[in-house]
């Protein structure tokens, strides 16, 4: 098997472990993910792109951030095994107001949006797929604010 279904494979197991996709279907999203390596410092999603791909880090740590009162905020850090994109923009297929870039050297994985999309439409496995990344995210962000929560509490 190559590299790209066997990473295919990995990213199925992380987002979805209760779910065995079938053969077949796994071999469909393997074709439709993309690597793409990036240096320390690399630009991945600057400020006003457009957000259209979701991206399994399978090496390295990415940063999302903003500018504001010329001060760099670093709204999110994900590394090895997350799946990272700007979710406002991704959404609304709308210019991100976040910057995303490699904090170290980096290998992504890219997932178009609309093919993804296109497969989901024709596809249970590959729509329960797509789905589990937004409900890991949700879920995720709801854990990190309820720990945020519970430290100012302790204060």
């Amino acid at each position: 098997m190559s590299i790209q279904f066997d990473i295919a494979k990995q990213i199925i197991a992380e987002t979805c472990p209760n779910r065995k996709l079938k053969l077949e279907n796994i071999r469909l999203f393997a074709d439709i993910i993309q690597p793409k390596k990036y240096q320390k410092g690399d630009i991945i999603l600057n400020e006003g792109d457009i957000c259209n791909c979701l991206f399994y880090i399978e090496k390295g740590f990415i940063r999302q951030h903003y500018i504001k009162h010329d001060k760099d905020v670093i709204e999110h850090l994900a590394c090895e095994k997350d799946v990272v994109w700007c979710i406002d923009s991704y959404f609304n297929r709308e210019p991100t107001h976040l910057m995303m870039d490699a904090v170290e050297n980096s290998v992504l994985w890219e997932i178009q949006r609309d093919i993804m999309e296109e497969l989901s439409d024709a596809n249970g496995d590959i729509a329960y797929l797509y789905r589990s990344f937004f409900e890991n995210s949700l879920i995720s962000v709801s854990y990190t604010h309820l720990r945020a929560h519970e430290t100012v509490l302790d204060l």
